[in-house]
This record gives structure tokens, sequence and C-alpha cells, in this order.
């Protein structure tokens, strides 16, 4: 489901990404509303690479999502070495704050799921007082008995929201919305953690250093030996890079 207009796509030591300009976003956000398609964005994560590479199920989600986008450094530096592009970073949260603003500047549509009720409720009123623009035609927490399921999923397809902004709580995350996928409207889907307890003010907004502190890490590994397993998947994939660059995989 690769967006043409933006053409951007690149195969990513076999996981699917997208390179977006920052200063496109508004232009995609709004070409991605009008092709008649339920549209899943997705945020890659440096585990996402493996779980993509050895996970069908999970492949197919992503190369069915209309975006891919990174969100570690870690992968938009094997990009930049491995394409010589550049990306930028994704911050899950800021980003749901840019699409916020785009669809409230063109009166625009979300049905908010997640979390639990008093978050979905304080959720509510704080995105009413900061979007008076945006139409907030539905929410549901995400504690609910398995068998209302069907019931909310058309509730989520009757209300037709430009954006299904799915948060913690939901079990599945990602594969919940590309497993009902067929069931919504055309229109935008994302999954975003946490993001109804920070805007509840349950948890405090992540730092946008929190994607780079990659030697940080490392330097807290060799402080606690047993955490020397994290490193492993890391030397997994500069190893991966080296011989993509090599041979000039695909």
């Amino acid at each position: 489901m690769e967006l043409e207009s933006v053409n951007k796509r690149i195969n990513f030591l076999k996981i699917p990404i997208d390179i977006l300009n920052e200063k496109e976003l508004e232009k995609t956000i709004l070409e991605l509303l009008e092709n008649k398609k339920s549209n899943q964005i997705v945020f890659l994560s440096f585990k996402d690479i493996f779980k993509g590479r050895n996970n069908k199920s999970f492949k197919k989600l992503l190369n069915n999502a209309s975006l891919v986008l990174p969100s570690s450094t870690i992968i938009t530096k094997g990009i930049s070495f491995l394409f010589n592009k550049e990306s930028p970073v994704f911050i899950n949260y800021d980003f749901v704050l840019k699409i916020l603003s785009i669809l409230e500047k063109h009166k625009k549509s979300i049905y908010i799921i997640g979390s639990n009720k008093k978050n979905i409720s304080i959720s509510e009123k704080n995105l009413k007082d900061s979007y008076p623009d945006l139409h907030l035609v539905g929410r549901s927490s995400s504690l609910y008995q398995r068998d209302k399921e069907e019931d909310i999923i058309l509730a989520i397809k009757k209300s037709s929201p430009s954006l299904l902004l799915v948060g913690s709580g939901m079990k599945g995350k990602n594969k919940w919305i590309y497993l009902n996928s067929d069931k919504f409207n055309p229109g935008l889907t994302l999954w975003s953690p946490d993001c109804f307890e920070i805007f509840s003010g349950k948890k405090k907004r992540p730092s946008r250093k929190v994607s780079g502190r990659l030697f940080a890490r490392i330097i807290t590994s060799l402080l606690k030996p047993w955490r020397i397993l994290y490193l492993i998947p890391l030397l997994a994939y500069y190893f991966l890079l080296v011989i993509y660059k090599l041979f000039k995989l695909s």
C-alpha cells in the first residue's frame, strides 16, 4: 500500500520503511484521507526490525501499512549507511500531536479507544479543549468484555472517523488494527502507546532524546553485566548492515 505521491518506500534489511520529509506531512495525511482506504500508520522500533524479519504475520502487517516510520536513530543511521538517504526520527507522541493539528485545521474527526475509562474521559475533555475544531465522534476504553468487541467495531465504522487513535490496553496493539482494518471505513488508524495516559496527565510527555540514547544504553549494559545480552541484537544488526552494504543486497 505504498503511497505513490511520496514514492520513497525502501526495503531496509527486508523491512519496508517510508522516507517521509516532515515538510510533506500535511500533504501526505490529506492524500491518505482521500484514497478511500483504511490506512494504518506504524512506528518502527529497533526490535521491530528483527520481529519483521522473523515473524511472517508482522511482516505482512508492515507491507500492508500505508506508512512505516522509523522511531529510532539506530534505524535512521542504518538507512543513511545503506542508502545515503536522510530520514527524520519520528517520535510517536509528537507525531500524534502533529496529526491532530492537521486534522483540526481541516475540521476532521477522531475516535479514541484504549486505556481505562477515567483516562479516556479526561483525554476526551482535554482533546476538545486543545483542538476545538477537531470533531471527537466516539470513545471507548480498552477494558471491555470480548463479546462487546463487535459492537465497538461497528460503532467505529458508523462514526467513520478521519483518525482512529488506539492507545495502551488494546490487546494486539498494531495487530488489532491490522486484523480489523477491513471492518473500518476509509481513514487513518494509528496505535500510540501511553497517548491517553499523557493526554490525561497520568504520565509525563516523553523526552525527544529517548530514541537517541544508544551509547547511554551501552554504558548501562557495561555497568550491569547481566544486561550485556541487550547488545547481542545490536551487534547482529550492525553485522547485517555491513553484509548488505558489501554485497549490495536489497
